[in-house]
């Protein structure tokens, strides 16, 4: 999108500060989803290792490639 945007309109949206905090906030609500949707996971499959509940909660708030890594050395 960026990239076909005529009179790179696209650019100077980004580039404007009011939107720039909007796509952060966002970014950081989608994070914290992540990371809540990651500790529910492993409290389901570990209920009483806490270490191993916050692991995979930071782990699913990095990036998900992160936890494909850990799932495939834990198998």
């Amino acid at each position: 999108m960026l990239n076909y945007s005529p009179f790179d309109v696209t650019y100077k949206l980004c580039k404007f500060l009011p939107f720039k905090v909007v796509i952060y906030c966002m970014k950081e609500i989608q994070r914290a989803s992540k990371v809540l949707h990651g500790v529910h996971f492993a409290m389901k499959i570990y209920p009483n290792e806490w270490v191993i509940i916050c692991i995979v909660g930071i782990l699913k708030g990095l990036d998900h490639s992160y936890a494909r890594t850990v799932t495939v050395v834990r198998e």
